[in-house]
């Protein structure tokens, strides 16, 4: 398995993003019932660090493609199929042996 440090910030469209995990965001995360978030006004995407590996990984995707949505379709996506198309890449990555990691 090719494990890849996830990074402390991603570019989608030339905009910096800044991914943040810590135990705060754990628990803001699980209070609103959630593994990962993502904010266009502040350019940020939130991963549960109390995840397994797996779910750090497809949530990092998942989020990265809310980002992708909103700077190239406008938001356009509904969240079932952002989910779908995280969760396809996901095993795809996974099938590669490719997996993100905190």
């Amino acid at each position: 398995m090719y494990l890849i440090k996830i990074p402390k910030s991603v570019k989608v469209g030339g905009f910096s993003y800044k991914v943040r995990a810590s135990k705060r965001i754990d628990a803001e995360l699980r209070d609103a019932h959630r593994r990962g978030s993502h904010s266009e006004f502040l350019r940020e995407l939130d991963i549960a660090s109390s995840s397994s590996p797996q779910e750090e990984s497809c949530t990092l995707i998942h989020e990265i493609l809310h980002a992708v949505d909103t700077v190239y379709l406008n938001g356009a996506l509904e969240e079932g199929q952002v989910t779908s198309l995280s969760n396809g890449i996901h095993q795809v990555l996974e099938q590669l042996k490719v997996r993100f990691v905190l």
